[in-house]
């Protein structure tokens, strides 16, 4: 099976290394590429065509309609961090 390949979009860099490292162990998942803003997530996307962007909640709304806008048809999922664990699979 191959891997889902997932762009990640923070404007926090640690947040997303860690995010990257954790997603980097697991097998189903291939971590093609990074951004910290929307500007630069739009031309990420357009370059490396991910299967499913994961976004701070923070960048969400906005990003999700510029990528609808530029027709590039990729889910957007938000992150949040917060005191709640939980697993990748509960924001899949």
């Amino acid at each position: 099976m191959k891997p889902i390949r997932v762009l990640l979009v923070d404007d926090h860099s640690l947040f997303r290394q860690g995010l990257a490292a954790l997603l980097r162990r697991e097998k189903e998942f291939e971590v093609v590429g990074e951004a910290q803003d929307g500007i630069e997530a739009v031309a990420r996307a357009k370059e490396l065509k991910p299967d499913i962007i994961f976004c701070g909640f923070d960048l969400g709304a906005h990003l999700a309609a510029a990528i609808v806008g530029m027709h590039l048809n990729i889910p957007v999922a938000h992150i949040q961090g917060g005191e709640r664990s939980g697993t990748i699979d509960e924001v899949l």
